[in-house]
């Protein structure tokens, strides 16, 4: 981007095939209190949407992108094709209530040390109902119903925990972002990634505990509660870059553990599709940086003979599937963020 920001803030949203649930997330920001805004809709490969009716107000700019680029690179991509001073993102099937740009602005105003900043949400149904009880559980379960409102520094350490919904309720310092950072194998784990980019640098982060988004369920997000190997890959990549960057000011052990529990999940998720060579390195690895108990056993799993080792990670990926889906029935449904 040449020059100053031309708006304070550029929204992108993410979206795949979905002009429904388009619509109505364009509609929510269209009707936003505060004003100084643009937005880029970023189709990442899906079916054409530029006919919708929002799209031709003045402040939204469509691109259509030929081929499915993945989430992470998507975001990448659309980010940098923004020009906002801050920058803050939205899935298409999501919505904002009409204060979130307004509060998100004025706490990074504030706040000048904080690369993000972030608020509660709701979580509601497809036809948009709120779900009380699924949002009660999900804001305790996150960590944000304890959360002290304001400054928190360092900002890693609620960066780290997942507490941050990054996907449609936070708000981006663009000055904090290397956006040029994307490493080419990543293709999911943007979340975690855009967390490390904006506090890497000793960047705060900054919490408003009021409801101002809406994260919707619906059937199309319905996948297996069984972590994919994808998405273990992904983990596994950002925690070993972000573990070899020495001037990241993070609490070693606290990444220490999240890497050895990503390495010993990837090594039983490899084992279960028979890819025992990744597996034993995934393994070996989970102890080396930390010895745990399942990392200890994703050891032993892999040093027994393949079909004994297969079936036994197929037998506790089932047994983890079913307690999951009996805890999402129990609390929330389907999981989110």
């Amino acid at each position: 981007m040449d020059g100053q920001p031309q708006t304070r803030v550029s929204v992108l949203v993410s979206t795949y095939s979905r002009p429904e649930f388009l619509r109505l997330a364009l509609q929510s920001i269209l009707a936003q209190t505060f004003t100084d805004f643009d937005v880029l809709v970023w189709n990442d490969g899906g079916v054409a949407m530029d006919e919708l009716p929002e799209l031709a107000d003045p402040r939204v700019r469509y691109h259509h992108h030929s081929e499915n680029l993945g989430v992470m690179h998507a975001v990448a991509h659309g980010m940098r094709a923004t020009q906002g001073e801050y920058i803050a993102h939205m899935d298409d099937d999501d919505e904002w209530e009409p204060e979130f740009l307004a509060n998100q602005t004025r706490l990074l105003d504030e706040h000048p040390s904080a690369g993000i900043a972030f608020c509660d949400h709701w979580i509601v149904a497809e036809d948009g109902a709120i779900d009380e009880r699924s949002t009660e559980h999900n804001s305790r379960h996150w960590g944000r119903l304890d959360l002290r409102p304001g400054l928190h520094e360092p900002g890693y350490e609620i960066a780290f925990d997942g507490t941050i919904p990054m996907a449609s309720a936070a708000m981006l310092r663009r000055s904090a972002l290397d956006l040029d950072d994307a490493p080419s194998e990543l293709r999911f784990a943007w979340d975690l990634w855009l967390s490390y980019l904006a506090t890497r640098g000793g960047h705060g982060v900054v919490y408003e505990p009021r409801r101002l988004s809406r994260k919707r369920r619906h059937a199309a997000q319905m996948g297996s509660p069984v972590a994919s190997i994808a998405n273990l890959t992904d983990l596994v990549i950002a925690y070993e870059r972000i573990w070899s960057e020495p001037r990241f000011a993070v609490d070693r052990e606290q990444l220490a553990r999240r890497l050895a529990a990503a390495s010993a999940n990837w090594s039983i998720a490899l084992l279960r599709e028979g890819d025992a060579s990744r597996a034993s390195r995934a393994a070996r690895r989970s102890v080396e940086v930390r010895r745990t108990p399942r990392g200890i056993a994703a050891v032993g799993l892999t040093s027994l003979p393949a079909p004994a080792s297969r079936s036994i990670a197929r037998a506790s990926s089932a047994a983890l599937s079913r307690w999951r889906r009996w805890t999402q029935a129990a609390h929330v449904g389907q999981g989110s963020h």
